[in-house]
């Protein structure tokens, strides 16, 4: 069914699925690095430059550039390796203004959380209440959310892989 439904979207729509994938997670990004703030007159503001986090985040795409053009291979895992290390040596020599920025060492590998506080904790009840609407709409925005965001990953990795036949 997945592959009918791929066939049947157009070319120029399954180039803007994998677009909007990309800007998306771009977006995510820009938000987590500081970039992209929340403001209360225009939704979105840009942040300040001077904030040692939105540094480190325009430090780590500037070595992604670098990176590319030099043509290394795993460009991407290599600069978020280059700014770990800078900004775990920048903790070294200034913890307070680290913490405050949000840079710590993490405190072990590996960590396995217990399951018990949620494990068998569903409630489907709502199902047969009067919520039963909105319980079909969230379903159908997953479902539809789950199959774009997979076709777009998929048409986008193929693509690069020139692994398309069409």
């Amino acid at each position: 069914a997945r592959e009918s439904i791929a066939n049947s979207i157009p070319v120029n729509l399954k180039y803007s699925i994998t677009v909007g994938i990309g800007l998306f997670i771009a977006f995510i990004g820009f938000v987590n690095g500081g970039i992209i703030i929340k403001n209360d007159a225009t939704l979105v503001g840009i942040g300040s430059f001077i904030d040692l986090k939105v540094l480190f985040t325009f430090l780590g795409l500037f070595f992604i550039v670098i990176f590319e053009q030099l043509n290394v291979r795993g460009s991407i895992l290599w600069a978020i390796c280059s700014v770990t290390a800078i900004s775990w040596t920048y903790a070294i020599f200034s913890p307070e203004s680290a913490v405050a920025a949000g840079i710590r060492f993490p405190d072990g590998i590996l960590r396995f959380e217990s399951i018990g506080p949620i494990f068998n904790q569903m409630d489907f009840s709502y199902i047969l209440s009067k919520h039963f609407w909105s319980f079909i709409t969230i379903v159908l925005v997953l479902l539809f959310n789950d199959l774009f965001d997979t076709l777009g990953t998929l048409i986008a990795v193929a693509a690069k892989g020139n692994m398309l036949d069409k």
